[in-house]
């Protein structure tokens, strides 16, 4: 990873690169920022500069022996730590050649969601253990190789064992030699309090609209498209890159949840208990974190319904194939039962995280839904005998 490869963030790569350069470098930073934003890129690009033999006003200079190390994540003193299943795997080495193919075929921009896929966790929830602190021991037993810092990589320590976490103060509180710790986190809130109170942050902002539409530009991924098309994407993608490679993908899973939202919403115009049923029947067949997004998105598409009827679009984030029933309902989401709305997704995702039957719970949520929209669906002449 180097920092051209890194959509926008001009200012702060160049204060990474001034720090580098003055030698004024922290021993523990955390990299925080949405998915998306490229706080987990920054810390890698950030590695090498940091180990670079020539490094460059503005990057790496990608030739070095240090660098081509860098190039295939196999230099001796970079230890990377990330959250994986356990199983027949015995650490996070063992997953190398998945993290490799996710920044080889992702680069900067790949989510939680997409590394639980890469390495088939399934429900499971990956973390990364406790045994890990056995295999940095036997990492940092041995004296730095032949880098200028040996470079301790922890994407989601808010993943940790608590074991390894307690390791990993002792490390920021009494650092070894030439030895620096990176963290990547995309929920800095839990990582361990008393890790958080020694470390420098590295607040990774969202990225402003024009930097989402000049990285779609300098990728070419819109040839064609015009500049209300651009605007229109960079709204919808939040401050996030990966939110709109996924907008300008399809989003697969985006678009089947949403059909799934659609035969929820056109149900309750003509409810149908078996409908429901067989609906309820569809979603509890996905895994608990698609579940999880699903309702989410229903959650957030509710949201945009409360604002459509204002007319103000730059509050606005429907998706372009979402506004057609958007419309179509529009008012039947209004100030009386937005609370209750959010409320039941809230409660729908707690049960889920429970582990609660899935037909129990979807069968029930989608009677709760109905139960709420129904009075708004009948004023508006929606709800159909």
């Amino acid at each position: 990873m180097y920092f051209r490869d890194i959509i926008g963030l001009e200012d702060l790569k160049q204060r990474l690169i001034d720090n580098a350069r003055s030698g004024h470098i922290a021993h523990a930073q955390l990299f925080c920022g949405n998915e998306g934003s490229g706080a987990s890129a920054l810390a890698l690009a950030y590695a090498r500069y940091l180990n670079c033999h020539n490094p460059g006003e503005t990057d790496a200079c990608g030739r070095c022996a240090s660098c081509l190390k860098y190039d295939r994540l196999a230099h001796p003193d970079l230890f990377m730590l990330y959250p994986y299943i356990n199983g027949t795997k015995l650490s996070s080495e063992d997953f190398l050649p998945h993290w490799r193919d996710m920044l080889t075929n992702k680069g900067a921009y790949f989510s939680r969601t997409e590394w639980q896929e890469e390495i088939k966790a399934g429900n499971s929830q990956p973390i990364i253990y406790s045994k890990e602190s056995r295999f940095l021991d036997e990492k940092l037993a041995y004296k730095v190789s032949e880098a200028k810092y040996r470079i301790i990589y922890i994407w989601q320590p808010e993943k940790m064992h608590e074991t390894l976490a307690n390791k990993l103060l002792k490390l920021v509180e009494e650092p070894p030699e030439r030895t620096i710790i990176l963290m990547a986190s995309f929920d800095p809130n839990h990582v361990l309090g008393t890790i958080l109170s020694r470390i420098q942050y590295v607040n990774v902002r969202p990225l402003s609209d024009e930097e989402i539409k000049e990285g779609i530009r300098q990728r070419g991924l819109l040839s064609s498209s015009g500049e209300e098309q651009l605007q229109t994407l960079a709204h919808l993608a939040q401050g996030s890159f990966k939110h709109a490679l996924e907008l300008i993908e399809g989003n697969e899973e985006a678009q089947e949840n949403f059909m799934i939202i659609e035969k929820i919403l056109t149900g309750i115009m003509k409810p149908d208990p078996k409908e429901m049923r067989r609906i309820s029947e569809e979603i509890a067949a996905l895994g608990r974190e698609s579940q999880i997004r699903l309702v989410s998105q229903l959650g957030s598409f509710f949201r945009e319904c409360l604002i459509l009827p204002f007319g103000q679009w730059q509050l606005n984030y429907l998706r372009l194939d979402q506004i057609g029933l958007a419309r179509e309902i529009k008012g039947a989401v209004n100030e009386k039962n937005i609370v209750s709305l959010m409320a039941e997704c809230d409660l729908a995702i707690r049960h889920i995280k429970q582990n609660v039957n899935a037909k129990m719970i979807f069968f029930d949520f989608i009677l709760r839904i109905t139960s709420a929209l129904t009075p708004a669906f009948k004023s508006l002449g929606l709800r159909k005998p």
